[in-house]
């Protein structure tokens, strides 16, 4: 409460900037109420920077639904929100929610296509996690490291060295700087 004394005597309580950090810093910590207090005394100024940082603080409080009202109050979503909205029913084991919101989803990014493999690879439905990234228009190193390890997990090794062995070489190369640390060493 010190800082925030501080930011209202120095004249920062009408920045942006400033209230999103205060906001992210109250709901970071052990001061929600005051994060939502904040929020309130400006909803009609929030960018959408606030309203994705109130989401996000909803759903790793454990409040998807508030969330989602939130989400609902948005005039417009983008990619982070939506990409939190999922991650957070997924989270939660909501999947049924997770497909609404994606069946409604105007554009998919390679994160919420990393989120559908990650939640199925967590819950072993190796079909599934596979089927999403079969159907992935382009693969990160993270939809490979995935698919890998779930593999690797399942014991499954002549499927992830056949996956592996599917890689473009660039692809198989940055796999192999990502698990030995950053490469480059001999």
């Amino acid at each position: 409460m010190l800082l925030h004394a501080q930011i209202v005597k120095l004249g920062f309580e009408e920045d942006l900037y400033v209230r999103n950090s205060a906001i992210h810093m109250y709901s970071c910590f052990v001061y929600p109420g005051s994060a939502w207090k904040l929020f309130e005394g400006f909803v009609e100024e929030a960018d959408i920077v606030t309203w994705n940082l109130m989401i996000d603080r909803c759903v790793k409080n454990g409040m998807v639904e508030g969330a989602l009202e939130l989400f609902d109050e948005m005039r417009d979503n983008d990619l982070v929100s939506w990409n939190t909205m999922i991650g957070g029913y997924a989270s939660v084991g909501m999947m049924e929610k997770v497909r609404e919101l994606c069946s409604i989803m105007p554009k998919w990014d390679v994160v919420t296509w990393n989120s559908m493999i990650d939640k199925y690879a967590r819950d072993a439905n190796i079909a599934l996690a596979r089927g999403f990234f079969d159907s992935m228009p382009k693969k990160s190193l993270v939809s490979w490291k995935v698919m890998l390890a779930l593999y690797t997990r399942g014991k499954d090794y002549k499927e992830c060295c056949k996956l592996f062995d599917s890689m473009r070489d660039d692809e198989a190369l940055g796999m192999l700087q990502l698990g030995g640390g950053g490469g480059g060493r001999e």
